[in-house]
């Protein structure tokens, strides 16, 4: 008896799961597609087995409640909590990802110029981080508003979800022009407001450094292998564009940037790859979409020697 409990409990879990999982295909492709068919597949497929399951892992219970003595029929209860929670995931999780999707392609075109080799609407590392805080932050707390109800949640998640809500449209705001940019006549970048260009005359000489970068805060977050360029000025300083990752996009900006060095005849230096920065290459490699041929060109390696070479200026 025990046994069965259990299976029909971890059948139960199953159905939810797989309901999640497509009510987020479903509302995804439907922002996407505008096709009114998917949100009947959102219902067939991912509201009524969350319902199915639901009752599974409760009982017939659910179906009742307890009134002057005698139990009622109702289907109040399926208005739960839970059904709250799956509608919050499979909704406003896409429609969400689709927001950002959506500013990015605006500032993307907002800032776009002719002479752009490289485009990255981003402002300072740490107001980067500290944004997707604020934003998840709001976003979390909009979730436990909608699902306990505004009647019944607590003051402070509705304080914190208004807090951060402000603090997150302000930074929006302050940084939505900001960007880095390698263009042909130069690097640009603003932040807050403030641009800096650095015309190539003011180069001195370039640097690409690749290296293991841990992908989130936790000690278990994965490591991934990406590069930057260094732009070591006459004046001293110097300037570093990037990080670049494994990627089509990323790539084919990496060779144009490397291009446009040849072309300024300005020295170069490419870092060469540990064995141990290899093993996290080939994984990429294996996983994620890019050409392997643009990554041994980018980085000067000859995989049949296994040999790195020079580019020689003409």
């Amino acid at each position: 008896m025990a046994l069965m409990l259990k299976g029909k409990k971890f059948f139960a879990y199953l159905i939810i799961f797989i309901a999640h999982v497509m009510g987020l295909i479903a509302i995804g492709e439907f922002i996407g597609e505008r096709d009114y068919s998917l949100l009947a597949m959102y219902v067939l497929f991912g509201l009524i087995p969350f319902l199915v399951g639901f009752i599974l892992m409760r009982g017939k219970q659910i179906f009742y409640r307890y009134s002057k003595g005698k139990y009622i029929f109702t289907l109040k209860k399926l208005y739960s909590p839970n059904l709250r929670v799956y509608l919050y995931i499979t909704i406003a999780i896409p429609c969400f990802y689709s927001l950002m999707k959506f500013w990015n392609l605006g500032k993307y075109q907002k800032l776009a110029n002719i002479k752009d080799i490289w485009l990255f609407p981003a402002s300072y590392m740490w107001l980067d981080y500290f944004l997707i805080i604020t934003g998840l932050l709001s976003f979390i707390m909009a979730g436990r508003i909608f699902v306990a109800g505004l009647k019944e949640v607590e003051r402070s998640s509705i304080a914190i979800f208004s807090f951060s809500f402000l603090l997150t449209a302000s930074i929006i705001l302050l940084t939505n022009n900001d960007f880095e940019a390698v263009r042909k006549d130069g690097i640009v970048t603003q932040k807050l407001g403030k641009m800096e260009s650095i015309p190539w005359a003011d180069v001195k000489n370039v640097g690409i450094n690749g290296y293991l970068s841990q992908d989130g805060f936790s000690s278990t977050a994965s490591k991934s292998f990406k590069w930057e360029f260094i732009f070591y000025l006459k004046n001293g300083k110097d300037k570093v564009i990037g990080p670049f990752y494994y990627g089509n996009s990323y790539l084919g900006a990496s060779l144009d940037i490397k291009k446009l060095i040849i072309e300024k005849r300005i020295p170069m230096s490419t870092d060469r790859i540990s064995e141990k920065e290899w093993d996290f290459i080939e994984v990429d490699m294996e996983y994620n979409e890019g050409s392997p041929e643009d990554f041994y060109t980018f980085f000067q390696f000859d995989p049949e020697s296994k040999k790195y070479y020079n580019i020689p200026y003409e």
